[in-house]
């Protein structure tokens, strides 16, 4: 009987060892899985993080390069501005330059062509007198405005300055028949762009009666 217990317990610790051994090859191989999921879960997240990292370096350097598009854009708009700004400089001063090399009697000649517009105004051809009656006539019939009542008088006294005033009054020595245009060889106190066909008056329009 002593022997057959010592045997069942031989056999009983055997068999404990050999499930100890076996639950922990369960919990080993548990384990290792658990671990391997976790690495590939781990994995998986830091792909995804890298291709995040990529799409901001992407967009950072895409943000960059129209950065600099708009800088280069902002460049030549700068330069385009600064070169119109200076060919206005140059006309301007063209301009001036020209300005102070107009004919000595283009002045005299100005106002004397303003007035002959006016007196070949259409507004002023169905009133009778002189042309400061035909101006006030106008303006009371309403033909006209204030504005250009008072334009067209202006008109008519600086074109009498001109042709009556001393030689010299207006920066020339040129004498009032003589106006003429140097260009184009016509005279410019019977014609001009604003008038229409002189009338028949017109010899007693260059009397410039006020």
């Amino acid at each position: 009987m002593a022997v057959e217990q010592a045997d069942m317990q031989h056999e009983l610790h055997v068999q404990a060892r050999r499930d100890l051994e076996q639950w922990k090859s369960q919990e080993k191989a548990s384990l290792l899985a658990d671990v391997k999921f976790a690495c590939e879960v781990a994995k998986g997240e830091q792909q995804e993080q890298q291709e995040q990292l990529c799409n901001v370096m992407q967009h950072c350097r895409d943000g960059l390069k129209q950065i600099s598009e708009l800088e280069k854009d902002r460049d030549e708009l700068r330069a385009r501005a600064e070169q119109a700004e200076a060919a206005l400089q140059v006309q301007q001063e063209s301009s001036v330059r020209r300005a102070q090399k107009r004919p000595v009697f283009s002045t005299r000649t100005e106002h004397i062509a303003k007035r002959v517009c006016a007196e070949h105004d259409l507004r002023l051809r169905e009133f009778d007198g002189d042309l400061f009656s035909k101006i006030n006539q106008a303006f009371q019939a309403r033909k006209i405005t204030r504005r250009e009542k008072d334009d067209m008088h202006q008109a008519r006294m600086e074109g009498n300055r001109a042709a009556h005033e001393p030689q010299g009054y207006f920066g020339t020595q040129v004498a009032a028949s003589d106006a003429f245009d140097i260009g184009s060889g016509h005279d410019v106190w019977a014609s001009g762009d604003c008038l229409d066909e002189p009338d028949e008056d017109s010899a007693d329009e260059v009397a410039w009666q006020s």
